[in-house]
């Protein structure tokens, strides 16, 4: 589900999966350790991304799935 964001975000193109799919892996991404000695380069996961400061709490489960597992989805707005 990750790897279909990024793939759409460099097409420039919106991401739309069911949402079981998104559910499943906001699941996954909840699993993946979080420990910053254990993020970054080397790595298989950058460090987690906090949401911005004001933002609403409670993400939608694509966008909190994308910063659990270290993308900045506010960075890649959708060119339509």
């Amino acid at each position: 589900m990750v790897h279909a964001w990024d793939v759409a975000v460099t097409l420039g193109v919106e991401v739309l999966l069911p949402d079981e799919v998104l559910r499943a892996a906001l699941a996954v991404a909840r699993r993946v350790p979080a420990d910053p000695a254990l993020r970054g380069p080397g790595s298989a996961f950058a460090p987690v991304v906090p949401a911005p400061a004001g933002e609403a709490e409670g993400a939608g489960a694509l966008e909190e799935t994308l910063r659990l597992l270290g993308r900045r989805p506010e960075l890649w707005p959708v060119r339509g």
